[in-house]
């Protein structure tokens, strides 16, 4: 075994003698992690000592009176433990850090597929399979990154000055549409999650449509997850867009020879060039969830294609990987997940979520997200899909562009738009307005 009780003694017996060593691994190793009642009783008192104090058998002999006073065997057992503990000099080597981020996933996935061995004895296969999942993502508490601030100044100004010269080969993947993607300094980056809102009917899939389908034909690898409409209607829709046809003539195979003549030559200089940068991935509402997501995700790096861009249609009907009885903070924990993978898994990703009706005949702004301060909060990017009924029959459409973390916002982008071909144009006629 990689991790056996000596090694878990260690890290008690480490804690109990050092008090630097105890608060850094108190915030990567739990409790449920030992293998024994006493080993995990001890680490429970060690970690609730006031900072910079030091273990003593004195504080041992007094805490193990007043919790077993009525069990002398326990007490027996757990002071024999402990003095064990007082008396071990644990090697330096066995017990770093990271070897205890190690050994806290080693813990957890043990822990996982014994819990999914439980479940598969009673049949429950779901269940069983949530376990395994939650404990392969288990990452320990503590991780994060950092880097001293003056030191790297000047490489920070030349890789900016880069970044202007040439946004497209710093992974700035386009929106969709090219006016937004100018206000957010090129398109969305690595770790980004960005939200178009908007009322029912009024074009989040086709947005989604528009942005994954522009996105591939620009060289990125793109994974559109779609939780409403199925396979056959997203691929409509995509072909639509392909071939500038209306998607309802796609569907119908209602099509001149002449369209018919077009789309064979546009596939022949194109096909190979576009070849497995768009995927599709259709969820049922009981499917859909951020284990799901992730599987899919995981997929696309098996088959060699790694994802670059994630638009999920619509993202309000993920669950996350552990439920909530509230709606709204389950909602909220999916959101967060959602973020999460863009950040570790270092892709930008689009949803499209479902506007309050109290959005109806205004400028939607954040708050008019159904959950709005939930969703808002944890968005880098927020967009709004604005259409009176007056610009219904023109075919035209606002965005606003609510919320922009690092960059200008508040600001609103007049569209040209047919959502028969999923086609969204910036009309440059009209100057785009800035929301007081």
């Amino acid at each position: 075994m990689a991790f056996d009780v000596d090694f878990q003694k260690d890290i008690v017996a480490k804690a109990m003698a050092d008090p630097g060593y105890r608060i850094q691994a108190s915030r990567i190793v739990l409790p449920q992690h030992f293998s024994g009642a006493e080993l995990e009783w001890c680490w429970r008192q060690v970690v609730l000592l006031p900072m910079g104090e030091a273990y003593s058998s004195k504080l041992i002999a007094t805490q193990i009176r007043a919790e077993f006073a009525a069990d002398p065997e326990l007490a027996k057992a757990h002071l024999k433990m402990a003095k064990g503990l007082l008396d071990r000099t644990p090697a330096h080597a066995r017990a770093s850090l990271e070897q205890l981020r190690k050994f806290a996933s080693y813990a957890a996935l043990s822990a996982g597929i014994e819990t999914a061995i439980k479940k598969m004895e009673r049949g429950d296969v779901d269940a069983a399979t949530e376990a395994l999942h939650v404990a392969a993502r288990h990452r320990p508490v503590g991780s994060y990154e950092s880097a001293d601030w003056m030191e790297g100044i000047e490489a920070r100004m030349e890789a900016r000055k880069k970044r202007k010269e040439d946004p497209l080969g710093y992974n700035r993947v386009t929106t969709g549409l090219d006016r937004l993607d100018d206000l957010m300094g090129g398109g969305l980056i690595p770790g980004d999650f960005a939200i178009f809102a908007g009322l029912t009917g009024i074009g989040k899939s086709h947005t989604a449509i528009n942005g994954a389908y522009t996105a591939a034909t620009r060289g990125f690898n793109t994974l559109l997850v779609d939780t409403e409409n199925g396979l056959e209607m997203e691929f409509d829709r995509l072909d639509a867009r392909f071939m500038g046809a209306a998607s309802d003539r796609i569907a119908t195979y209602d099509l001149t020879k002449g369209e018919l003549d077009r789309l064979a030559d546009k596939l022949a200089r194109t096909k190979t060039r576009l070849a497995q940068k768009l995927k599709v991935v259709h969820m049922s509402p009981r499917t859909a969830s951020i284990m799901t997501l992730e599987q899919a995700l995981d997929d696309m790096a098996v088959e060699g294609r790694p994802c670059q861009m994630l638009w999920i249609d619509c993202a309000d009907h993920l669950k996350p990987s552990e439920g909530h009885k509230e709606k709204r903070l389950e909602a909220a924990n999916a959101f967060w997940e959602i973020k999460s993978i863009a950040d570790e898994r270092s892709i930008p990703i689009a949803g499209t979520v479902q506007l309050s009706k109290e959005a109806l005949n205004r400028i939607a702004t954040s708050e008019h997200l159904s959950e709005a301060y939930d969703k808002a909060r944890i968005a880098s990017r927020v967009v709004t899909l604005n259409q009176t009924r007056r610009e219904a029959t023109e075919d035209r459409m606002r965005f606003f562009l609510a919320k922009n973390r690092g960059g200008r916002g508040k600001i609103i982008i007049p569209l040209k738009v047919d959502l028969s071909r999923s086609h969204f144009e910036h009309v440059p006629a009209e100057e785009d307005e800035e929301d007081e």
